[in-house]
């Protein structure tokens, strides 16, 4: 039984209102369940899947494999993941293996801390280099007096 007026329980409608989603709301839609350590930790059953997360897959030929997450394509609202691919029949080329973000659960959340914290300290010594340069006091050469 349906009991609001304003929205539909068609399959067709859904579909189409999910397909023609706008971006922003079709963030929704690309949300993985946790693993159980990580629920603990965040404090929620799901989160949006991001680029670097490590993913297990729950369903499909892939059933049970992990690895990293390689691109999440908001346009179709599929994920692919590094690892995880096919061959062509004619061509032969090997090419990602898009998933739904429900097949996936995330067993690890990437933060990009270890980056962020890599380049600040490459930065940081070139840094004090260039200070060290600038601070030594040039050694005049005195003309011998005659």
């Amino acid at each position: 039984m349906k009991f609001s007026r304003t929205v539909s329980k068609q399959p067709r409608k859904k579909r189409k209102e999910r397909y023609q989603a706008p971006l922003h709301k079709a963030r929704v839609f690309l949300h993985s369940n946790l693993s159980k350590d990580l629920r603990k930790k965040l404090g929620a059953r799901s989160v949006l899947v991001r680029r670097g997360d490590t993913v297990k897959v729950m369903r499909g030929t892939f059933k049970g494999k992990t690895g990293k997450v390689s691109e999440v394509d908001y346009k179709s609202l599929k994920v692919f993941v590094e690892g995880m691919t096919v061959q062509g029949r004619k061509s032969k080329k090997r090419a990602f293996v898009p998933f739904d973000s429900s097949n996936l659960q995330i067993t690890e959340k990437y933060s990009g801390k270890d980056e962020k914290q890599a380049a600040k300290a490459a930065a940081a010594p070139a840094k004090k280099e260039e200070k060290k340069a600038e601070e030594k006091p040039v050694a005049k050469a005195t003309a011998p007096t005659a």
